[in-house]
């Protein structure tokens, strides 16, 4: 005899215990914890994290390229912070890095049973940094200056994210098997970023973009990259519909407008983001970037007004003549430890030391590079630069392996164009890794956009060597 078992759906909707007890007792947990959410209450998070860590864990475990999207939505949209009893906190961008370090760490230890490294020429640079900033840090512990240096917490924080940068970089290198999550980060970063732009061009929309989106939208590289990335999509990926790329293009004239005419005294932002583009034109076609740079000139010196206010409009001449200032009494702190540097977020309490403009005051360089000297000195500042050429030079190898002109052709030529990009923008501030008495942990939101999208060339590479081309 054959016997059948019919399984009863383990949830039933028409179960009258469902329909007047679980239901109505979920919604008055979720209004419950909803303004406990947004009020950052610890408890709420409590309740609503652990579910979605461990489920977000064995997502990650299964398709450890599944985190990237997710990392991408994290630094853009979801709004959440856990204090960290400073002026600083921890923001979900954050948190997504060091789950996907942790498991990265944890899947090889467990499954693998070895500390295994890809032979990237960027993993060497970038283990370098991590060491320099933990002795920079040691260093910073000394007193360099009577009275008091940054807190303990304020030199953790800047330590960390000299660190957990570093490491999402390397986590983007070894977790990213499949050239779709990379697809998809993409893409997921195009679209968002492209709804803010143009919902920010509408008055009636900007508060409720603003309300939605998180501090990344302000900053430097999120620019930077949604220009270039959305460009060498429009301009390069041949593969894609005619009505696509006319879209894209579209997009990035509203980005260029936004730049250009909205934002026009926000040097930070246009400047890295056209210098972006320009390289990703003069790699691909260096006859158009001649000819476009000369009419360029030709227009800049007709309308000398037009120039003056993009270069010196708002605050721009204050700015510069201060951050000169502020530039050259940082070289006199520096000089107490040029090598190591005064550890990760100190020097902002040497300053009042010397007046600028004649003020004691507490200030901050503006300038990646500097930040990079007065914290970990110019060891670090070389490493940095050792590993920024390094991810440049994987993507200028890979260019070679790629057969096609489709998504992959024209990401790598983006993001060649967008490291170029990122070594301008450390020019005016610290966009690229945040100090946290200026842009703060929050910061890390952009930041690590920069970090996961040159990682992504060197996945390229690594991909292209192993498959002899990308599709």
């Amino acid at each position: 005899m054959k016997t059948i078992f019919h399984s009863a759906p383990i949830i039933n909707p028409n179960n009258p215990v469902i329909k007047w007890i679980a239901i109505p007792f979920l919604l008055i947990f979720i209004a419950i914890l909803s303004p406990l959410l947004a009020m950052g209450n610890l408890l709420a998070y409590f309740f609503i994290g652990i579910p979605v860590l461990i489920i977000g864990a064995l997502v990650l475990l299964k398709w450890p390229g599944a985190g990237f999207p997710m990392l991408i939505i994290a630094s853009l949209i979801i709004p959440i912070r856990i204090s960290t009893g400073t002026q600083t906190s921890i923001n979900s961008a954050m948190i997504v890095s060091i789950g996907m370090i942790g498991l990265w760490i944890f899947d090889m230890i467990t499954r693998e049973k070895q500390i295994r490294l890809l032979p990237a020429a960027v993993i060497r640079p970038s283990i370098a940094f991590i060491v320099i900033a933990l002795i920079a840090f040691l260093f910073g512990q000394l007193p360099w200056y009577p009275g008091r240096s940054a807190s303990l917490f304020s030199q953790l924080g800047g330590l960390s994210l000299f660190i957990l940068l570093t490491l999402t970089l390397m986590v983007t290198i070894h977790r990213l098997t499949e050239i779709k999550w990379l697809q998809a980060s993409v893409w997921i970063f195009i679209i968002l970023g492209g709804i803010y732009n143009i919902a920010f061009l509408i008055p009636p929309f900007r508060p409720y973009v603003n309300r939605i989106f998180q501090r990344a939208v302000l900053d430097s590289l999120f620019w930077l990259w949604l220009l270039v990335l959305t460009f060498g999509q429009a301009f390069l990926n041949h593969n894609l519909s005619p009505k696509l790329r006319l879209l894209l293009g579209l997009s990035t004239v509203a980005i260029l407008y936004n730049l250009f005419i909205m934002k026009q005294s926000w040097t930070s932002g246009w400047l890295p983001a056209f210098v972006a583009v320009f390289f990703v034109v003069l790699f691909t076609r260096p006859k158009l970037a001649f000819s476009t740079m000369g009419i360029a000139g030709i227009v800049f010196l007709i309308s000398s007004q037009f120039t003056n206010e993009l270069i010196m409009g708002g605050d721009n001449e204050y700015s510069l003549l201060t951050r000169l200032e502020a530039w050259k009494i940082l070289g006199e702190i520096i000089k107490a430890n040029p090598l190591f540097g005064l550890g990760p977020s100190n020097y902002y309490f040497f300053t009042p030391y010397y007046r600028i403009l004649g003020y004691s005051v507490n200030f901050n360089s503006h300038n990646n590079y500097i930040d990079i000297v007065a914290q970990i000195g110019l060891l670090g500042l070389f490493v940095y630069f050792w590993l920024i050429f390094e991810i440049f030079s994987s993507g200028w190898r890979a260019r070679k392996l790629v057969e096609n002109k489709g998504f992959t052709y024209a990401y790598i030529y983006s993001a060649l164009g967008g490291v170029i990009g990122v070594l301008a923008a450390g020019m005016f501030g610290d966009w690229v890794i945040p100090f946290v008495y200026n842009v703060g942990m929050e910061g890390f939101r952009a930041s690590v956009l920069g970090w996961v999208f040159m990682g992504y060339l060197v996945f390229i590479e690594l991909k292209s060597r192993q498959n002899n081309h990308v599709v």
